[in-house]
Parts: C-alpha cells; structure tokens; sequence
C-alpha cells in the first residue's frame, strides 16, 4: 500500500486546497497505516473507506496519466480487502470433482452424522451456514450467495469445476468488492450465525430434576430475560439432540438460531420453549431450519413426561410454522397421539 508521503508526492500537481475527496485519501491513508488492527472487520472498514473515496475522486476528475497514484491505490485497497476476506474461508474441497448437491453433501458429513428415523436434518437452504467456518446466514436477497452458484452457467463462466467455497473465493467476494458493494460484504462477512463450541453448547444446556429445569449452573432455568423471533419476549428456541440432551438459549435472526447449539447436526426435536423459574409453561414445535414433523414434537413430549415434567396446563404449539399458532394442553396433545385436542389454551410469556 502507498504511504502518504508516497501518495502526496505522486498527486503534488493536483491542488489540494478545497479537494475534499484528495484530503479525505490523504487523511483515511494516514489513519491506515497508523494503526495497529486487532480486527479484521476494522482494517477491512478502512480500506473500503479509502475504495470508496477513491471512487469519489474518479469520478470527478479525468482518468488519464495524471490520478495514476488513485487509481493505484484503489486497485491496491481492493486486493488488499480480497487478501483479508479469503482468509475467512479458508477450507479447500477435495469434492471438486462432484456436481450440484452431491458436492455439497459430501463436503458436510456433520450435517448428516447420526442421522436416523428419529432425527430431523437442517433444511438445505441453510446448508450454506455450514460450509464455511465463518459462516454467513441465509438472506433471500438476488444476490444470496448459495441461490447464485446454484443457479450458475458453469460452461460460460468456465468454472464447471468448482465447488461452492471455490466459486466464493475466485467469484463472489472479487465481485463484491469490484461492484463497492461494502453493506453487503459486511452483512455476510461479519453478521454472522454464531455456531458453539462444546463448552459454549453446554452454557446452554438444560438439566432437568424431578420435573423442574436447571440451567449449567444449577440456577433455576428462567426464559424471561430471552426472546425468539416467532413468540417474541418471555421465549427462547431449542434443541434436543440425540442423545436427549436439551440446550436453549435466545434466538437472534441472522445471529443465533435453531442450528447454532449443534452446529447444523440433526437434533430429536426443536422449536421453542417457555419456562418461568423451572416450571415449563409453554413449548412449540417452530423451527425454520429444521422444520421439525410433529412426530419430533411428540417425542419432546414424551421425554418431558418421563422426566416427570408436568405437561397439564402448559401452552403447546405443534405447527412448525409462525403463522398458525394455536396453542393446545400439552398433555392433551400427547395422550390423543395426533389429535391436537380440545383444551385451548392462550399463548404465555414467562416474563
């Protein structure tokens, strides 16, 4: 990258005096190359600043021989931001010989692993959170990553061979970049679905004792302080894994979602839960990425029940979609097997 001193020098014929945009490179230069980043998110902020206001001084002046420096240094921010976003993907396939959805499967065994009758899969549209360490979330925008390369011409654009972390790296960022589309970079670079570690996973696990929820920490479990994007305030979204484990937390869109305490893995059943001091008081089967069958509610059910949890009275939701949420006796639901019962009830909030 160009110093200042450097960039003054080679533009020292342009008058600076009332040029915004060249005093506005100088200055974004000078706090560049004066600081020390901790955060690639940040260095990355300050080259597309200076992308930008290169970009600005463009297109006011003549592109000749004589802003050579900007255009230098505008092509310099640019590899430099290409540099620093592909380090974030950083996993190479071995599948670059497979096509379409058999690529895909193969490079995400977790999502898969343990998969039996009993579990529930994460929806393909989200496949995309786990192909890459710093994952980005779905957005159903035209320019959605996985929907492109999905749809992508690869004889014309001559990279039939790649797979979608390839496309992504040599295709998708470069362009990105290239268009100074700097918002969008940084919604799927930086706003990402967070996915948790073991220790993470069991900060969030619940333990259940004599019917009652416990939080990692032996505290009774209380849902009040955490919200999900379906029930709204006094409700947080689960899982149950195989194993029978149960973990909640608050849901976040685009930050913490039903696939970030198993990072994508198939889970028994999930959806979203009430609890007001250990005591469960409602409980749904809403979850967009797994889009759970009502079987994996029953059998969220029936485990609450062997573990002496008490269902008469509590709130239960069976639909897995947002938009029809009627809400049923929890232990009504499980007896008939089915039937979703007589007894409504209102929806609850463990506030």
């Amino acid at each position: 990258m160009h110093t200042v001193e450097d960039f003054m020098e080679a533009t020292s014929f342009v008058e600076r005096r009332g040029n915004r945009e060249l005093t506005q490179i100088d200055q974004l230069l000078l706090n560049y190359h004066r600081t020390s980043y901790r955060s690639v998110r940040k260095e990355i902020q300050s080259l597309m600043d200076i992308v930008n206001a290169c970009l600005g001084f463009l297109y006011k002046k003549p592109q000749n021989h004589k802003v050579s420096a900007v255009i230098e240094l505008h092509y310099e921010a640019i590899i430099r931001v290409e540099h620093l976003v592909n380090q974030r993907v950083t996993w190479d396939s071995p599948y670059a010989t497979k096509r379409g959805w058999g690529r895909v499967k193969e490079a995400i065994p977790i999502l898969f692993k343990g998969a039996n009758s009993q579990t529930r899969t994460l929806r393909p549209d989200y496949w995309q959170e786990a192909l890459i360490k710093d994952h980005f979330a779905l957005r159903r925008d035209p320019s959605d990553p996985f929907e492109c390369w999905k749809k992508t011409d690869a004889v014309q654009e001559n990279h039939n061979d790649w797979d979608y972390i390839e496309w992504v790296r040599n295709h998708y960022l470069p362009k990105l970049i290239s268009d100074g589309k700097t918002q969008e970079l940084f919604l799927r670079f930086f706003n990402n679905v967070k996915y948790l570690d073991r220790h993470k996973r069991g900060e969030k696990q619940l333990h259940i004792k004599n019917g009652v929820f416990y939080n990692s920490l032996g505290e009774l479990f209380h849902t009040g302080t955490m919200q999900t994007n379906a029930e709204g305030p006094g409700w947080g979204i689960y899982v149950r894994d195989p194993a029978n484990n149960i973990y909640a937390h608050s849901h976040k869109v685009h930050a913490f979602h039903h696939s970030s305490f198993l990072f994508g893995a198939p889970v028994n059943s999930a959806g979203e839960i009430a609890i007001r001091l250990g005591q469960l008081i409602g409980v749904t089967n809403k979850s967009g990425h797994y889009q759970p069958e009502f079987s994996h509610f029953l059998g969220m059910l029936d485990y609450l029940h062997s573990q002496g949890v008490v269902l008469s009275g509590v709130a239960a939701c069976a639909s897995p979609s947002r938009h029809d949420q009627e809400f049923y006796d929890a232990d009504e639901v499980r007896r008939t097997r089915g039937i979703l019962g007589t007894r409504k009830l209102k929806k609850v909030r463990a506030l």
